[in-house]
């Protein structure tokens, strides 16, 4: 099947923004799918995957009638984690629960670190003469929307995940990003590792019976338009 439709609780939201090449059980409408390789390689998984639960979960509770993306390039310039050596999504959350995140239209991604980190004014909502606010010259935007979130937290365990995955509507998973990983090109995946490593993080969208959906941050080329498919409970590279 080419195409998808979301029933939501008050209806269809319509056609869904990818097209796998293999059925998703997925069960409420998603935000498109960013890509933190664009323009270039910047190791952000851990904000990505922040960004995209935040965002799915307020589509879902607005019934598809929200669609909200914060900025990825403004915890960058803060500071919550960097291009070079990563960061961690509670350090995210943490960060958005205390101070707010602007949207990404106050910050468009950027792919790269700033040479200084800053909270200031200008990195965190510009108004820039250029096409990138490190090389060109930027003001600070007076007045703009900082969304903050009050509840977070973790969850252990398939049921669990389930439930969370019910109510909340997504889930932000570290994940043992393999030579299997990597190279995922569909179906469920599966790999039996002792101590998986987590160097990754992928949000969790739905789930079948034996496996679950997760969106990756790599872009519509890679696994199934973006998004994939791996086993429950064991062999799942640590999520």
């Amino acid at each position: 099947m080419d195409t998808w439709s979301k029933d939501l609780r008050n209806g269809t939201f319509g056609e869904i923004i990818f097209k796998p090449s293999e059925p998703l059980p997925i069960t409420t409408a998603l935000t498109p799918s960013q890509n933190q390789l664009n323009p270039n390689y910047c190791d952000a998984s851990w904000a990505f995957a922040v960004v995209h639960a935040l965002a799915d979960a307020e589509l879902a509770r607005s019934g598809g009638k929200v669609v909200r993306s914060l900025s990825v390039q403004a915890l960058l310039n803060c500071g919550v984690g960097n291009c070079e050596k990563g960061g961690n999504p509670h350090d995210a959350l943490t960060f958005i629960n205390k101070y707010g995140l602007p949207e990404e239209g106050c910050q468009h991604y950027q792919a790269q670190t700033p040479a200084h980190e800053s909270c200031s004014a200008v990195n965190n909502c510009a108004s820039c003469s250029g096409s990138s606010i490190f090389t060109q010259n930027c003001s600070d935007v007076k007045n703009y929307k900082r969304w903050k979130i009050y509840n977070y937290g973790s969850v252990a365990g398939a049921t669990n995940m389930s439930m969370q995955l019910l109510n909340h509507h997504a889930l932000i998973c570290g994940v043992a990003a393999s030579e299997v990983f990597k190279n995922y090109k569909g179906g469920i995946m599966y790999e039996n590792t002792t101590l998986p490593h987590i160097n990754h993080w992928v949000e969790i969208v739905g789930e079948g019976a034996d496996y679950w959906v997760g969106r990756n941050s790599w872009g519509t080329a890679w696994g199934l338009s973006g998004f994939f498919k791996i086993k429950k409970r064991s062999d799942n590279l640590g999520i």
